[in-house]
């Protein structure tokens, strides 16, 4: 078992009990929790976020295919059957197979895969407001924020929902997206001028009797949040009735469960999935069974048309920014004062009228000895 998966296994067997240690390590299977009636009802959900348009492999991780032969193969995931595909958001800013398209590939690979919805994320922001807009025309999926409003009116924007209700296995889920508060600052500013980013608590006593009066059942909330920020939400959680909270943001790997409240995230970059399946009672409206583990996009083989839809796009990425302009004897690690002198040197030259340029490692990543690239920079 993979390092980064095993710790994950161990806080799910802290916070459940050993019984749900057993349930992380096996298998996954698609009717583990029990039999269905006319009333209980079976889902499965199937859930990333911070994919950052990594979906070729990566090592020992297997990208979109890998992940997409995974949900097939050890979930018997069919999207027209009880399950839901879905994303906390940062799905398109990354490496060239989808930054050099704008997003783009990545739309198109998650739409293939049977995404049913994503959450906005802050870097979804990063090529502008029009880009999104053609992001949002081009995916199968709705794009979901529900404290983003229009500065102008208060109105939601043109290119979002603040939910959307999908009837699975007899269930009406209704699926709420949320937005980090620090998207102004972390994304360019100009790009969301025009916008405000509404409290979390304000959007949710808002929105969720909204959703309920038009017919959801089960609430899941897909938030680009820390798993910090979900816990505040907790208690109103509660209240509420939202059963299951879904983070990003912060590439965290949490499986947790407070106050009856499930909370998840699956790190980043398509190298892990979370499965929340469930047992839900449709008259009373609640989840009477419910179990949540991690899952690495390791060792699974990959689905094959998922593989050339990925090599499709990666063909059409310019051969010239793969070929070598330099060299490395050593490694740049992400967190050094090598790389803040790589990278603060051309910020100073780009904005000329900056006196001075300050670095954070949080975005930045390591660059391998060896062969330099355009598109390892990039």
């Amino acid at each position: 078992m993979p390092p980064l998966a095993r710790r994950s296994f161990l806080q799910v067997a802290s916070l459940f009990g050993a019984g749900a240690f057993l349930a992380a390590c096996t298998p996954a299977r698609p009717d583990f929790a029990g039999p269905e009636s006319e009333t209980l009802r079976r889902l499965v959900l199937l859930y990333t976020n911070d994919e950052h348009g990594w979906v070729e492999p990566t090592g020992e991780y297997g990208g979109a295919a890998g992940m997409y032969g995974l949900w097939q193969r050890q979930e018997a995931y069919d999207p027209a059957g009880p399950f839901l595909a879905l994303s906390g958001g940062d799905s398109w800013i990354g490496p060239p197979i989808s930054t050099w398209f704008a997003g783009q590939s990545m739309v198109d690979i998650m739409g293939a895969m049977g995404y049913a919805a994503a959450a906005l994320g802050n870097h979804d922001f990063d090529f502008g407001l029009d880009v999104l807009r053609q992001r949002q025309a081009q995916a199968a999926y709705p794009l979901l924020s529900a404290n983003i409003r229009r500065r102008s009116d208060g109105a939601i924007p043109d290119f979002l929902q603040p939910y959307t209700i999908r009837q699975v296995n007899g269930i009406r889920v209704g699926l709420l997206g949320l937005t980090t508060l620090e998207t102004p600052w972390d994304t360019p500013p100009s790009h969301v001028a025009e916008l405000d980013f509404i409290a979390l608590d304000q959007t949710l006593r808002e929105v969720v009797p909204q959703a309920r009066a038009e017919g959801a059942e089960l609430l899941v909330v897909l938030a680009h949040l820390c798993t910090s920020s979900l816990r505040t939400l907790v208690p109103l959680a509660v209240e509420l009735g939202i059963p299951i909270l879904c983070g990003a943001h912060c590439h965290e790997e949490v499986v947790e469960r407070v106050d009856g409240v499930t909370i998840v995230q699956s790190g980043s970059f398509l190298h892990n999935y979370i499965r929340l399946a469930l047992l839900f009672d449709t008259a009373n409206r609640q989840v009477v069974e419910i179990d949540a583990s991690l899952q690495p996009n390791t060792g699974g083989r990959p689905d094959a048309d998922m593989a050339a839809r990925v090599a499709s796009w990666r063909a059409q990425v310019p051969a010239e920014l793969f070929e070598p302009i330099g060299y490395l004897g050593t490694k740049i690690g992400w967190n050094t004062p090598q790389m803040a002198r790589l990278v603060t040197t051309p910020w100073l030259e780009a904005y000329g009228l900056a006196q001075a340029a300050v670095f954070s490692p949080r975005y930045v990543q390591s660059l391998p000895a060896g062969e330099i690239t355009r598109a390892a920079i990039l």
